[in-house]
């Protein structure tokens, strides 16, 4: 995969793992074909989702989303939250991601900037390939691993 796809892939992802949107059915089945040359199982769970994305109601993804993500501390989607818990250590690690944001002009909107679509958001625009790996490395995976 190049690196414009994979950008393209992370940009996607931040769509699907936000709070749901109009795009949410369009985000899954482009994703699901960036990612079937490697991960055919992937893209399969990705297009199984953009089908019940575009069969169930807004509300109720809606409620998935909140009772997912934001009512089950197992699976809160803040990165620094699951690295570091509520300390200081976590304040220093928002403060950093807002710095390397930045350059980037990146919005988050209301969310912190440790949310996993602002982080997935910002590999999307980030042109350091080494910087992303860090991130992804040492931040991402072993949040993923947590929830």
């Amino acid at each position: 995969m190049n690196q414009a796809s994979e950008r393209r892939l992370y940009g996607l992802f931040a769509e699907l793992l936000g709070y749901p949107g109009q795009r949410l059915a369009a985000a899954a089945g482009e994703a699901a074909a960036l990612a079937s040359p490697i991960s055919p199982e992937a893209a399969a769970m990705l297009r199984e989702f953009a089908v019940f994305a575009t069969e169930t109601p807004p509300l109720r993804i809606e409620e998935i989303y909140t009772s997912v993500f934001e009512l089950d501390a197992v699976c809160h989607p803040y990165v620094g939250y699951h690295l570091f818990g509520e300390s200081y250590k976590r304040s220093s690690f928002l403060l950093g991601l807002k710095d390397r944001y930045g350059p980037y002009s990146l919005s988050y909107g209301t969310e912190l900037p440790d949310h996993l679509a602002v982080i997935l958001s910002f590999l999307a625009v980030n042109d350091d390939p080494c910087e992303a790996e860090v991130l992804i490395v040492e931040a991402l995976h072993p949040s993923l691993q947590r929830m």
